[in-house]
């Protein structure tokens, strides 16, 4: 990849194959054209690209569900948020979740008066695979596993994960203000 895009609370693992550049060139990662972090190469080192093994910490992949356990809607701007068409609660629990079992949740981001904003939501003590973004293939960036995902106005995105810990988890917008405004909800996992 040339290039990849993060929305607030994304990470990613980058791995960067420098074998095809030349000692003493500079490689800068920049974001909106602002250098971020430069790697000037003093040697060749390290072992082969294609001799690694990745791993990202997962013993074996999910197997693939297909029935959808909860859908969420996200909707609106500024103080005017909810999912699903409430604010969050303290004292509510809105999704209740087993410990070892696997779940499908569609998230929707939908579209209001002005056009909508992307959300990046994210979700407490578990990690997911993003199955399909308005049922079309995913590119390389979302092929790993992840705990936040950028969601556009009018899209649906997938996600399947596995409850490993039992307790009570957030799940909300992970924009400062959409936080602070009730575009949270509460996840139990029994």
């Amino acid at each position: 990849m040339k290039k990849f895009e993060l929305s607030p609370g994304e990470r990613i693992e980058v791995l960067v194959d420098f074998s095809k550049r030349k000692i003493g060139e500079t490689v800068s990662f920049e974001t909106n054209g602002v250098r971020v972090v430069n790697f000037k190469l003093k040697d060749k080192q390290g072992a082969n690209l294609s001799a690694l093994a990745l791993k990202n910490g997962y013993e074996k992949p999910l197997k693939t569900l297909s029935t959808v356990n909860q859908k969420l809607t996200l909707f609106g701007m500024g103080k005017n948020v909810e999912i699903n068409g409430k604010k969050f609660d303290k004292t509510r629990i809105d999704i209740k979740a087993k410990q070892g079992e696997s779940e499908i949740w569609e998230v929707y981001n939908k579209k209001d008066m002005m056009g909508g904003m992307t959300h990046p939501f994210h979700i407490h003590g578990v990690q997911f695979k993003v199955l399909e973004r308005n049922g079309q293939k995913l590119d390389n960036q979302e092929t790993g596993l992840k705990d936040t995902i950028a969601i556009k106005p009018d899209e649906r995105v997938k996600i399947q994960m596995t409850f490993k810990e039992k307790g009570v988890f957030m799940y909300h917008c992970h924009i400062l203000e959409h936080e602070e405004n009730g575009m949270m909800g509460q996840l139990k996992v029994d």
